[in-house]
């Protein structure tokens, strides 16, 4: 697969988790793709969960900054932690790739 459609994948993923459109089955894909260890540290992974709601109930943030404060670690640092993830995700395995490509077609029909 091309970096380049390796990249429109990973952010298509994260346009939809920002948007709040992944439904809680591919959540759950996505967080058995993350368990692995070629996608970051745990406390990388952990704030990426946390700043796209991947994690259940009890961390609702409006932004990065607010996520950072209850951490008690800076905003740049949470989302250093959450941008290295995803560029662990672009270069991932083909495999997981396409699970996310199912998951980005399953969320477009969620839009709106």
């Amino acid at each position: 697969m091309v970096f380049n459609d390796r990249r429109d994948i990973t952010w298509e993923l994260i346009e939809h988790l920002e948007n709040e459109e992944v439904f809680d089955a591919d959540k759950q894909l996505l967080l058995k793709i993350l368990s692995k260890e070629r996608y970051g540290t745990e406390l990388q992974k952990e704030r990426f969960k946390i700043i796209y709601k991947l994690i259940p109930e009890g961390y609702e943030y409006k932004n990065v900054s607010q996520c950072a404060k209850h951490l008690g670690k800076s905003a740049s640092g949470v989302k250093c932690s959450a941008i290295s993830v995803r560029h662990k995700l672009t270069r991932g395995l083909e495999e997981d790739l396409l699970i996310i490509k199912e998951i980005n077609k399953h969320s477009a029909k969620n839009e709106g």
